[in-house]
């Protein structure tokens, strides 16, 4: 399904980006993972994409992510879904992130 095979890329795209040095297509594979993860509703899957996005994250977007992944973590915790609002404040970090910005 999908997010396997994202999670599969993302992975491979990650030891290959390491090793060249450049982060942008591991980042834009996680960014892909926490999104669609975020809209099937599998909140643990999306707080673990979430943290390793935060390693991409710059300036004050690392404090948004640690905002999201707050949430996500009381999301879990109470066993509630991922909102609209929630999808959207992770949708516009996560391009924010891929886009470099800080």
């Amino acid at each position: 399904d999908l997010i396997e095979y994202l999670k599969i890329e993302y992975k491979k795209s990650w030891s290959e980006s390491k090793l060249k040095g450049d982060l942008k297509r591991s980042c834009f594979y996680c960014g892909k993972v926490v999104t669609v993860c975020a809209a099937h509703n599998d909140i643990e899957n999306t707080l673990k994409y979430t943290i390793d996005l935060k390693n991409y994250a710059r300036g004050e977007f690392k404090k948004d992510v640690d905002d999201i992944i707050e949430k996500l973590k009381y999301l879990m915790k109470e066993k509630m879904v991922i909102s609209d609002e929630l999808q959207k404040q992770i949708n516009i970090i996560i391009h924010q992130i891929k886009m470099g910005r800080e």
